[in-house]
């Protein structure tokens, strides 16, 4: 959610960057159309193009107000809390991806999945010990006192000479020792059970190996695309921003038409929209990464 109120925010960013571009490009092409030097259409088609960037600028920023109210909630805020995102800027992903990409090392213990699973293990495996325990001879010792009254009378309660109740007092002591013989193999079905259960779980967990490490794998893939990505769609912006100024230039000495510098101008916007998106992706597939390998909490450091 916060990366995408970061792209978000970049998208706006270039929105208003292009209604600055075009707001001075109305008022050159209003100048020369005043002087002749350009048609009445070229203006009004510029300004179409002018109101729709404001009017997706307008749609952006109601976006951008209701993923804020989302994230708030979320996070158990009061919708009319001032939320201050932390200042992390798409440059510091941009350094961060072209720099030495460290997948760190992957553990399947780390993974809360596989802990459960070998959690099940060990309790299994003392449920089995104890079947196995019941093929032992056992050996109690138990003990009991207790104190008893009698009468035919309810003043069993009294006190002194005037209850007719007879009290006396017993206790006894036993010593059992119990030797199991046969008992209808129930114990060796039980230990027998135990052992397919401890199976069981073996294969599970090594299920969950495979399905764990491709995670990883592919998480290590995502990223690797997303950089390569990344760096295409910088040299796209560069590209496309040089395409934009020189033909801007033209237009402006009269060499190229208003077809092409709006055409440039719509491949720009694409072209950086492209780029912040990338950046988001790879963050995204970071993110992956550190899930698949069971090191969430370390971004709460």
């Amino acid at each position: 959610m916060y990366y995408n109120l970061l792209v978000n925010q970049e998208k706006l960013t270039v929105l208003q960057s292009n209604i600055d571009k075009l707001t001075k490009l109305v008022a050159t092409t209003q100048t020369q159309f005043e002087n002749g030097l350009a048609k009445r259409i070229d203006l009004d088609r510029i300004k179409v193009n002018l109101v729709n960037y404001k009017t997706q600028k307008i749609q952006l920023e109601n976006q951008l107000r209701t993923q804020t109210n989302t994230l708030k909630s979320y996070l158990g805020m009061p919708l009319e809390t001032k939320l201050e995102l932390p200042p992390v800027e798409l440059s510091e992903l941009e350094k961060k991806a072209a720099g030495q990409i460290d997948y760190g090392n992957f553990s399947v213990d780390n993974r809360i999945e596989y802990k459960l699973l070998k959690k099940q293990e060990e309790l299994q495996q003392f449920q089995k010990k104890a079947y196995q325990a019941e093929y032992y001879p056992s050996l109690s010792l138990s003990a009991n006192y207790s104190y008893n009254g009698m009468s035919d009378k309810f003043d069993v309660y009294k006190g002194g000479s005037s209850t007719t109740a007879f009290w006396y007092d017993m206790a006894a002591i036993s010593l059992k020792l119990r030797i199991p013989i046969f008992d209808g193999y129930a114990r060796r079905s039980k230990v027998n059970q135990a052992n397919v259960t401890l199976r069981q779980i073996g294969r599970m967990q090594e299920d969950t190996k495979l399905q764990l490490g491709s995670a990883y794998e592919n998480a290590k893939l995502s990223m690797a695309n997303n950089l390569s990505t990344i760096q295409t769609q910088k040299e796209n912006v560069q590209l496309a921003d040089e395409v934009y100024n020189t033909t801007q230039s033209n237009y402006n000495l009269g060499l190229a038409n208003l077809t092409d510098l709006l055409n440039a101008e719509t491949s720009l916007t694409e072209a950086q929209n492209s780029y912040n998106q990338a950046l988001l992706e790879y963050k995204l597939a970071e993110l992956e990464l550190i899930k698949s390998n069971g090191n969430l909490k370390t971004l709460l450091n």
